[in-house]
Parts: structure tokens; sequence; C-alpha cells
């Protein structure tokens, strides 16, 4: 039974595709870019992680390809106007 539970919550795991971590100072947050499904840029969702873990969604997109891409680079350029520092590792 636990290796049934187990099996599933594997497989209903999201893809990230794309991972930027940003700092500002001795802060760190990351922002990605979560794929519900692997090989489609759609549906999607941008995450914002904090270091204490907090995490938050910023962006979704049920159909719309591109999307997330597109809303992520706006939200780490904004960062950037205000003194963060990001670096992505796209895969």
């Amino acid at each position: 039974m636990n290796k049934l539970v187990l099996m599933t919550a594997l497989t209903m795991i999201s893809q990230v595709s794309f991972a930027a971590e940003c700092k500002n100072g001795k802060s760190v947050r990351k922002v990605d870019i979560v794929y519900e499904a692997e090989g489609k840029k759609a549906p999607c969702s941008v995450k914002y992680t904090k270091e204490d873990g907090t995490e938050k969604t910023l962006f979704t997109a049920k159909a719309e390809e591109g999307y997330c891409e597109k809303k992520s680079t706006e939200f780490m350029d904004k960062m950037k106007t205000n003194g963060w520092v990001c670096e992505s590792d796209a895969k």
C-alpha cells in the first residue's frame, strides 16, 4: 500500500525546467518555472521561494505556451532594478 502511494506521488511531481537563483546581499530567492507535463510548455506556473522556504505562485497558464517564460523574465528584470542579481540554470 505504501509503495503504491509513493509511486502515485512520484508520477504526479511536476517538472521544473527553469530555475534561477537571485541574490541581494545575504538574501536569496528562487524563481522556478514548473511544467505539469514533461515536454509541454503549458500548463505551467512560476514559483517564487524565499530562503526560509516560503513559496508563492506568481503566475499560471493553462494553455498559453511561452506565458510562464515571459512572466518569469519580466519578474526577474523587476528584481534586478531593485538590486537583485539573478543567475539561471535553464534546462
